[in-house]
């Protein structure tokens, strides 16, 4: 009987915690060099970017059990699409640009007036974001920023473990 040949594995918890930048990136670096040589790493991290630069595979674990688990980008995929974000000069009203801009590309906006943040979901790409771009520029309008993104892990993990989507819980 021939015994299946074993991939080495390294259980590494919480790899970065306390680290400074420098220090975090050359922990990462050495991670991923362990990956590529054929280890097996499991991590535990509750830093999600950490995660999301390291696996290839996250399972998201609350109250002791897991939630969901999946690549980076099916996570991700799970909560939603894009959102462009869009900061206001000061001297413009952020309700009318946000006004604006949901007539543009077609959905609510949210905002935040202390920062001046407009933020909205958005389906397509960079011709969506040059689109929206073109049409506020015709009311005379530039933006501070202007930002295509996708949401982070954070995101994704306190969405689907927000109390109204446990199971058992009630309102």
């Amino acid at each position: 009987m021939r015994l299946p040949s074993l991939c080495p594995l390294n259980l590494i918890d919480e790899p970065t915690t306390g680290l400074d930048p420098r220090s975090r990136s050359d922990v990462w670096d050495a991670i991923r060099e362990l990956a590529i040589s054929g280890t097996t790493v499991l991590l535990t991290t509750q830093y999600l970017e950490e995660a999301d630069r390291l696996c290839a595979r996250i399972s998201l674990v609350d109250d002791g059990r897991v939630v969901v688990d999946g690549s980076p980008a099916e996570l991700k995929s799970r909560v939603g699409g894009s959102r462009v974000e869009m900061i206001v000069p000061e001297g413009h009203d952020v309700t009318s640009t946000a006004e604006h801009a949901s007539a543009i590309i077609g959905e609510v906006p949210s905002i935040d007036p202390t920062t001046r943040r407009v933020s909205l979901s958005m389906r397509g790409g960079a011709e969506t974001l040059a689109r929206l771009a073109d049409g506020l520029a015709v009311i005379g309008l530039q933006l501070e920023d202007l930002s295509l993104r996708r949401p982070d892990l954070d995101e994704v993990f306190l969405r689907l473990t927000a109390p109204a989507t446990q199971e058992g819980t009630t309102s």
